[in-house]
């Protein structure tokens, strides 16, 4: 018991001294602290409220540059296919290289074969003095698909409209026969056994009729039927079928004569 008590007055003596302690302590208002905390607080929360509203602004703008950065590169795909189609057109059109349209180039390539085929012929006819050939003249956006003739015996290209009329009709003769060729050899197959031939033999001297008459009885012993529709007697001479149309009036009778 006497040693609780003696526990006991020792605490009491310490919590005197303590409070004396308290008594001689300067005493400070907290007043201003708690309302510093206050604010900070405050602050606190006004600066969280603002870094979320910056951090979902950057995540819009991420968002934002993502979807930019996709359309560049869907942009930038289509651009170069569409200046890859750019180019093919401006090729076909004849902008681009040599300025030769595909239009102008398959024209030029057919009628170069055309005429390969047709100076076999005049040239024979001719007495191998005539080829047919393409101008290389610019004279309009057309150039390159006219015509012209060169003359061996002047060694000059002159243009085709110098002819005379002889001459002519046997230009036009093997160009119908060397057109009616290279469709056939294009049409895969595709025959033409049929040609008909409406005047022209008037304008031609005697050495040249038989040369253009030869020409067409060749062709029909390859199987082609040539018709020709002609005044001039030499060749009922030559032919073997003829067809006489005879007028009377409004009317027209016809008769056909085998020799």
């Amino acid at each position: 018991m006497k040693s609780f008590d003696d526990e006991n007055l020792s605490l009491k003596n310490h919590l005197d001294e303590l409070k004396k302690n308290l008594e001689s302590t300067e005493k400070f208002s907290t007043d201003e602290d708690v309302r510093a905390v206050s604010e900070a607080e405050t602050a606190l929360e006004s600066a969280r409220e603002y870094y979320a509203a910056v951090n979902e602004r950057k995540n819009q703008n991420i968002s934002s540059r993502n979807y930019l950065a996709e359309l560049i590169d869907t942009f930038n795909a289509s651009y170069e296919e569409f200046s890859q189609l750019n180019e093919l057109v401006e090729a076909v059109q004849g902008k681009k290289g040599q300025k030769v349209s595909l239009e102008r180039y398959v024209l030029t390539y057919f009628l170069e074969r055309i005429l390969d085929l047709a100076n076999v012929r005049l040239t024979a006819m001719t007495n191998h003095r005539y080829k047919l050939q393409r101008s290389m003249k610019k004279v309009n956006r057309y150039s390159g698909l006219d015509i012209e003739v060169f003359d061996y015996y002047n060694n000059q290209a002159r243009n085709i409209n110098s002819l005379s009329g002889g001459e002519t009709f046997q230009a036009s003769l093997v160009l119908a026969l060397a057109l009616n060729e290279a469709l056939q050899q294009e049409s895969g197959g595709i025959t033409l056994d049929t040609m008909l031939i409406d005047e022209g033999f008037g304008t031609l001297d005697h050495e040249t009729l038989e040369v253009a008459i030869s020409t067409l009885i060749d062709l029909q012993t390859t199987g082609k039927t040539i018709g020709i529709i002609s005044h001039v007697e030499e060749l009922k001479e030559r032919m073997e079928h003829i067809l006489y149309v005879k007028p009377d009036n409004e009317r027209s009778t016809t008769e056909i004569v085998t020799l």
